[in-house]
């Protein structure tokens, strides 16, 4: 006896896409507080324009490989056309804590995220965020990459997108977004 397809998709439990959205979010921003903190820490000998720009890079880096890790996932373009705007919507506090100041500069780490996801490779979640590395330390004053830990941070993002990718898919497998 054959299974009807749409009797096993129509098993699954919802889940709406603003609850995706939020419990992305809420281990994501944690993962950004810490990134961001690597990057631009607030010192004493720094205009605090600096830090800002810096964290605006930052901030922008990991936007790209959060727009990556959703591309890379198992959600069809109509849910990742639904979720990503909730995802960067959800973000704004963060951001607005770390890396803006004004809405200009929020759509400044929408533009920039672009630049980061230039040299994204599909195929690989590791060379995706080792590339976002390297794109970032070239934003930054050389002085200032030279004191990043570069493949630390690389790893990190790495891991975080691999982790999240496993997340969306565990969840696409098990639930209908709506």
């Amino acid at each position: 006896m054959a299974i009807d397809p749409k009797s096993i998709v129509g098993s699954r439990p919802k889940m709406r896409a603003e609850d995706l959205a939020k419990d992305f979010v809420s281990s994501a921003q944690s993962f950004a507080d810490t990134f961001v903190q690597y990057i631009a820490p607030a010192t004493a000998d720094e205009s605090s324009e600096d830090i800002r720009r810096r964290r605006r890079e930052s901030c922008a880096a990991l936007w790209a490989a959060i727009v990556a890790t959703f591309e890379a996932s198992a959600l069809t373009d109509q849910e990742r056309a639904r979720v990503i705007p909730l995802v960067r919507q959800q973000l704004l506090a963060g951001w607005n804590k770390h890396c803006a100041n004004d809405p200009a500069h929020l759509d400044e780490i929408g533009e920039r995220s672009t630049h980061y996801l230039r040299n994204h490779d599909r195929s690989s979640q590791l060379a995706t965020a080792t590339n976002i590395m390297k794109d970032l330390l070239q934003a930054l004053d050389p002085a200032i990459a030279l004191a990043v830990p570069m493949k630390r941070l690389a790893a990190m993002i790495a891991h975080r997108m691999l982790a999240d990718l496993r997340q969306l898919n565990e969840i696409e497998a098990s639930h209908l977004i709506e």
